[in-house]
This record gives C-alpha cells, structure tokens and sequence, in this order.
C-alpha cells in the first residue's frame, strides 16, 4: 500500500485483532509498526491512537508501569492538540489501569473525567464502556454494588442498542462478578455463561479467559461442581499461559496454592 496513513490503519488493526486474541508479541509488532508510520508522518492522531493501544498490550501482560508511561505520554499530547476525543480514550485507559494497580483514587478520578468528556461528545459507546470501569472500582474498592450495578445496567442498554457486542460480553461479565459479590451465585452464573458464549462467537479469547476463570471459581466454590472447575481452570490457565495473558495465570496459580492443590504445569 502506497497511502501511509491506510497501511498505518490497517496495522492498527492488526495489532488490535492480535491482542484480542491474546496473541501479544504479534500485536505489539503491528502496533509499533504502524507508530513508526505515524511518527515519520507527523500524524499526531494516529500516533496516539497506536499508542494507546500498545498500553493495553503491556496492561494485559501486567506491565503496568510500561502501559502508565505510554498513556501520560499521549494524555500530554492529546491535551496539547485539544483532542477532546482522544483525551477521553486516553482518561479511560489511565483510570482502567490505575484501577489495576490498586491506584483507586487516582483511577475513579481519570475515569470520571473521560465520562464528562464523553458526555459532553455524545460517545455512547465510550460512556458505556467508562460506566463499566467505574463500575469495578465500585465493586473492588467502596463496595457500593447496588451503584455498581445501575452503572453496568445502563451501560448494556446502551451497547445492544447500538450492537457492541464486544463490550457487551465484557458487561455481562462484569455484572455477573457483581452478583457473585451480593452471594446471588445463580444469577453470577448465568451472566458470566452470557458473556461467554458472545466471547466465543467474536473469537475474544481474553475476554473468554477471564470469564472461564470465574465460571470455575464459581464452580468450585459455590456450586460443588470441583471436577469440572478443575478442567476449567487447567484449559484457561494453558490458554493464558501461552498468550501471556499473566493477570489470568497469577490468579488461577493463587486459587491452587491456597487450596492446597499443587503447582500447575505448562504443556
């Protein structure tokens, strides 16, 4: 392709599909690619772009540190162009992985500047998907599961109504999750079976790691459904093993060594 800025699109989205696919070394390689593209250019947009995504690669491998330099980086830059849009992208993607350092202030206060913005923009689908961020630090940090709750409710109607499927499934996860933290383990199930069966459908194997994971841990622990948990979590640890998918793999190595069931092996 002769046109820069489309061959740096279409790496982008390379890189995208690979990381949905939990295949990290191989997004990360179409992502710089493209940023290189973007760089020679000028395209401080897609520069950003890039970048953003690169930070959810290394936030996926639980490089945290790595995702947060890339992401103040951009937050300058988007700032400095005024690019309300991309501010609001970048916010989210700040507070979503200050969330996941236990960072909780700093994370509710980035993620609540990408709402206002995404508001302000009409984005439906970014408020959906800043709803299910602040949703989880609800649900992890102030336990307000009944705010948790409403937040994720009217981010799902949003999504069906304008067809995302892929953050639809990642809300049915998540409202399963906070069933499972009000005890109500039926209806937990139910919405993680829900979102598992959309992740299969769109090839979102990280997604689907993660909501395996805590099908078995329900399995397990409230249903006395042990053998299959087990399967389970020796598929989902094989897969995330494989795709470096680290977050899923220290917490199903946790799980068996507080159970006392000896070490998991890679295949």
């Amino acid at each position: 392709m002769k046109d820069d800025e489309a061959r740096g699109s279409v790496l982008n989205n390379l890189a995208e599909g690979f990381r949905l696919t939990g295949q990290f070394d191989k997004s990360l390689r179409y992502a710089k690619e493209s940023l290189q593209i973007a760089q020679t250019n000028g395209d401080k947009s897609g520069e950003n772009v890039t970048l953003n995504n690169i930070s959810l690669i290394y936030s996926h491998r639980g490089e945290y540190d790595v995702a947060l330099e890339y992401l103040l980086k951009v937050l300058l830059v988007d700032r400095e162009t005024s690019d309300r849009h991309g501010e609001a992208v970048t916010l989210n993607n700040i507070g979503d992985n200050y969330r996941s350092m236990g960072r909780y202030n700093e994370a509710l206060e980035a993620l609540e500047q990408s709402l206002v913005i995404r508001k302000d923009l009409g984005d439906q689908a970014g408020q959906a998907l800043t709803m299910n961020n602040i949703a989880l630090i609800h649900l992890e940090w102030t336990e307000e599961l009944s705010t948790a709750l409403e937040l994720l409710e009217t981010a799902l109607q949003i999504q069906r109504k304008i067809k995302d499927r892929q953050e639809e499934g990642t809300t049915l996860h998540n409202i399963g999750q906070i069933y499972e933290a009000r005890a109500e383990y039926s209806k937990a199930l139910e919405y993680l079976d829900q979102a598992n069966t959309i992740q299969n459908e769109l090839g979102d194997v990280v997604g689907a790691c993660f909501t395996l994971s805590n099908i078995a841990h329900l399995y397990y622990f409230r249903f006395d459904r042990r053998e299959e948990a087990l399967q389970t979590w020796g598929k989902v640890y094989e897969e995330a093993s494989s795709r470096e998918l680290q977050q899923v793999v220290d917490e199903i190595e946790e799980v068996y060594q507080l159970l006392g069931l000896g070490d998991l092996e890679h295949s």
